[in-house]
This record gives structure tokens, C-alpha cells and sequence, in this order.
């Protein structure tokens, strides 16, 4: 008798506990319920304590507004390009996903022209008959066409820069092919061919650089140059 008696008490003290544990979740549930009355949570948020919980890819009060993600964070545009979107905006030197391409120019303009060295002597003969300096002036052609020629400098002086402006700016409008500036020494009857030398205005590896220094046969020649697309 005792025993069934413990037995039944048990039973109901269990049966209490449990009705408790309910009884608890579903106040809960109805407290959740009334602070979430009215709370609509969009793109799949879900209400929790009055206050929408949203997904990964939304924020907002209802999760309407979407996450703003960094589109250049990972992007390196690179020779001054920067970032919009995702996408490198490249100057229009450049090109490429990331601006690392050269753009061909359309011409490459001579601005300025200095003459820093040139041979002294016609192989140990000084180059005017009567034993003085020479007088220089130069073309330069692209293949037999001469595009330019200079004025000439009386009695240049080797050890010192010449600087050649008359004609110019040149613009050289076949930028990729080769050139020639070819120096003579200007007589009263023929003129004295001293030499020249070879150039390609245009490399696409040089990164547009703004003095070109030439140097081949004795001669030193620095173009101050500039670019057009």
C-alpha cells in the first residue's frame, strides 16, 4: 500500500512538472506573439522580441534595405586607373581589366630637341675645310621621307648642350616605325653627312616617358616629347 501510494505521488509530481514546462513556452510563445504583432520582416527576416532578425544580405528596421557590399575592395586598377563598381576606369593612356596595357598614342609630338654631344673631329679631319667647328643642322625622316629638317647652329662647340627649336613641335604621326635623325655639317657646296642614328619613337613597354635619349656614332641626342590618343 505504501508503495503504491509513492508511486501515485510521483506520478502527479511529474505530471505537474510537465503541465508546468508547457504552461511556461506557451506564455512565452503568446509573449513573443504580442511583441511581434504588426512587425512585418521582409526577404525572409523573422520578428524576435519586437525587432526583425534579417538574413544575411538585408538590414533595416524590416529588412528591406539591401547590405552594401564593397564592390572595389578586392579591385587594384593600376597607372592612376581607380575603382567604380567592381570595374577598373582606366586613363586613356592605358587599358586592360586593371590599366596595365598601353594604348598605342596616335603621335608622339617632338617638343623640344637638344644635341648634347657629337663627334669632334671627321676621323682625326676637323669637319670645316678651314679647320673650324662645324656648322650643324639635321633631318629626321621615316624611311625616305625627311619630315623635318632643323636650323643650323654656326661653329657648335663640341662639350656643350645645342638646343634646336626652329619647325617645332614635330608630331610624329607613325609613332611605332623607325626614324632616322641624320646630322651634317652645312658647307657653301655640299654638305658633310656626320652621322646619325636609329629610333623608334614609340615602345610599349617604356611607359610614356617625356625625354627620349638617344646615343649611338659619337652622338647624344635628348627629344622632349609628349602624347596624343
Amino acid at each position: 500500500m505504501a508503495k503504491g501510494l509513492t508511486l501515485s505521488v510521483l506520478i502527479s509530481a511529474m505530471a505537474l512538472s510537465f503541465s508546468g514546462c508547457f504552461g511556461t513556452d506557451k506564455k512565452e510563445d503568446n509573449r513573443q506573439q504580442a511583441l511581434c504583432t504588426g512587425i512585418i520582416c521582409l526577404n525572409a527576416g523573422y520578428c524576435v522580441n519586437g525587432a526583425c532578425v534579417c538574413t544575411a544580405n538585408w538590414t533595416g528596421a524590416d529588412c528591406s534595405q539591401p547590405v552594401q557590399v564593397n564592390q572595389c575592395a578586392a579591385v587594384v586598377c593600376l597607372n592612376g586607373g581607380y575603382c567604380v563598381n567592381g570595374a577598373c576606369s582606366c586613363p586613356t593612356s592605358y587599358s586592360g581589366p586593371n590599366c596595365g596595357t598601353q594604348v598605342t598614342p596616335r603621335t608622339m609630338r617632338i617638343n623640344r630637341i637638344t644635341l648634347r654631344q657629337f663627334p669632334s673631329t671627321d676621323a682625326g679631319t676637323a669637319w670645316d675645310p678651314f679647320g673650324g667647328a662645324p656648322d650643324i643642322f639635321f633631318t629626321i625622316s621615316m624611311g625616305p621621307t625627311v619630315i623635318y629638317t632643323s636650323n643650323t647652329v654656326q661653329d657648335a662647340q663640341g662639350g656643350q648642350s645645342i638646343v634646336f627649336s626652329q619647325g617645332l613641335p614635330l608630331d610624329i604621326n607613325s609613332p611605332t616605325a623607325s626614324h632616322t635623325v641624320f646630322f651634317y655639317d652645312e658647307d657653301l657646296t655640299v654638305n658633310d653627312p656626320m652621322g646619325g642614328l636609329t629610333f623608334v619613337p614609340y615602345s610599349n613597354a617604356s611607359n610614356f616617358p617625356t625625354m627620349l635619349n638617344l646615343v649611338a656614332g659619337g652622338f647624344d641626342v635628348l627629344l622632349e616629347v609628349s602624347y596624343a590618343f
